[in-house]
């Protein structure tokens, strides 16, 4: 793990930055991903078991964010996780926003835990068209509001999202 973001940083980092700098950036961004624990594991590959589905997808994040990029975008990065993995790795993100990096994500049918989570939503439905866009704390209200419909705050997210097929486009 820990070889694979060093790697990205000697490859992707500007070759003026020294060397201690790169691994400052690489071990800023460890502890941030929590995978601290696996920094001496092998990921593996098809043939060969490593780390976990969602550690490999820390993983992957991480190789990115050793660039130390403006914007993240990621597709889909919570798919195939449990919802434990899904917490860490969302609380992760929301971490780097807190830092100044933008987080632009595309997450279909969240946990309504991961759906509040996100400081702005963009929700499209059948050919792309907004249905919604606006903080998440606000697009339960907006629906009900909409439908004429005083339902379960849970359960309406749930018909809204599952329903009217809607694919969910979040932005911290």
């Amino acid at each position: 793990v820990y070889e694979n973001l060093e790697y990205q940083a000697q490859l992707r980092l500007p070759r003026k930055m020294s060397a201690e700098q790169r691994m400052h950036i690489v071990d800023d961004v460890i502890k941030l991903l929590q995978i601290s624990h696996i920094g001496d594991s092998i990921v593996g590959s098809v043939e060969k078991r490593g780390i976990s589905g969602g550690q490999r997808k820390r993983v992957n994040i991480g190789m990115e964010l050793v660039i130390d990029p403006i914007v993240l975008f990621l597709d889909e990065p919570t798919s195939g996780l449990d919802s434990t993995s899904s917490e860490v790795l969302l609380a992760a993100l929301k971490d780097l926003t807190k830092l100044g990096l933008t987080v632009v994500t595309v997450i279909h049918q969240p946990r309504f835990s991961i759906f509040t989570r996100f400081d702005h939503v963009l929700l499209l439905g059948k050919g792309g068209r907004t249905v919604y866009s606006g903080p998440s704390r606000l697009a339960i209200p907006y629906f009900e509001q909409a439908e004429g419909a005083q339902l379960n705050f849970g359960l309406m997210l749930l018909l809204v999202l599952i329903n009217s097929g809607i694919s969910v486009i979040f932005s911290y």
